[in-house]
């Protein structure tokens, strides 16, 4: 004889979800270098996870390290500015001794030899001459006077070394503006009688 047990069905069962990891410690690391100070903070979990908040820097007196190096650049730039000037004004000065040098050693003209003594010096034009201790003063020689003047115009300050042009005898014509002086009045201007050149003339023992 055959037992036969009846049918029974059975529910099988969802396992339970697993509980939400939560924080159970905190660990805080403090760590001290030349550099700086580092921290950092790491949360322990349960076994599911762990989770390390991330490394953060706080470097001691960077404040005064840039103003330390800000002070050393400003102390930089001057000093390199002030060796540049140094040089320039080196070089200006050896180019002038040099010029100097080679202007002595010119073998000049018994004519130019007797100008250089009375501290003249000629030009490209005949009769004009430049005071070598004034420049800004000129030498002309007319066919009857020699006039010590100015050398640049009073109303446009043209060069009357290349400006000027000699008419009747004593009067210097300014070639820019066509204004006139009258070399043997204090050269004085024709047209415009407050302007002068400073004219005196050098057999007269005056001088400017």
């Amino acid at each position: 004889m055959i037992n036969i047990e009846p049918y029974s069905k059975t529910r099988s069962r969802s396992p339970s979800p697993s509980p939400a990891p939560t924080a159970t410690d905190n660990t805080t690391t403090t760590t001290s270098t030349e550099q700086g100070t580092y921290t950092s903070t790491s949360s322990s979990l349960t076994p599911q996870a762990t989770i390390t908040t991330a490394t953060t820097k706080t470097t001691a007196g960077s404040s005064d390290d840039i103003a330390s190096v800000t002070n050393s650049l400003s102390t930089l730039t001057v000093t390199s500015r002030s060796s540049t000037a140094h040089s320039t004004t080196s070089i200006a000065s050896a180019a002038s001794t040099a010029v100097a040098d080679e202007e002595s050693k010119e073998e000049l003209s018994p004519e130019e030899a007797k100008l250089r003594a009375q501290g003249l010096k000629s030009t490209h034009r005949p009769g004009f001459y430049i005071h070598i201790n004034s420049p800004k003063r000129l030498r002309i020689q007319t066919s009857s006077k020699t006039f010590d003047l100015d050398r640049y115009c009073p109303h446009a300050n043209a060069d009357m070394l290349k400006w000027g042009v000699l008419r009747d005898n004593n009067t210097l014509r300014c070639g820019v503006h066509y204004w006139g002086f009258d070399l043997a009045k204090n050269g004085q201007c024709i047209a415009h009688p407050d302007e002068t050149l400073n004219a005196c003339p050098v057999d007269s023992g005056l001088e400017w």
